[in-house]
């Protein structure tokens, strides 16, 4: 989502912009590496999952610099941005505090 969000800036200008985030990458700024080919799960460890996806921090830097701010957060999986012009500052969403999986904290040892 990170990359097609990027990708079609400046472009399309929709006033809302719903997003998928990965929760287990908790309050760290991650992004997943862009592949052309796509996804690819033949010959992959199970261990290398968890950095697949944006985690919600990233996303809303993101946001920020395409000129939008959050509205909410769905659920445990969705953010929702509207354009600033449409939102005020002052009723921006907090980022929710999300801990890190072990699982991920492994991987970045």
């Amino acid at each position: 989502d990170f990359w097609l969000w990027q990708a079609l800036w400046p472009r399309f200008r929709p006033r809302i912009v719903i997003v998928e985030y990965v929760s287990m990458l908790g309050d760290m700024d991650i992004v997943n590496r862009y592949l052309p080919g796509g996804l690819s799960f033949t010959g992959r460890t199970m261990r290398a999952l968890p950095l697949f996806g944006s985690s919600l921090r990233a996303l809303t830097n993101l946001a920020h610099v395409k000129g939008y701010r959050l509205a909410k957060v769905a659920s445990t999986y969705d953010a929702i941005f509207v354009r600033e012009d449409l939102w005020p500052a002052e009723a921006e969403s907090e980022l929710p505090r999300l801990p890190t999986h072990p699982s991920v904290l492994a991987l970045l040892e």
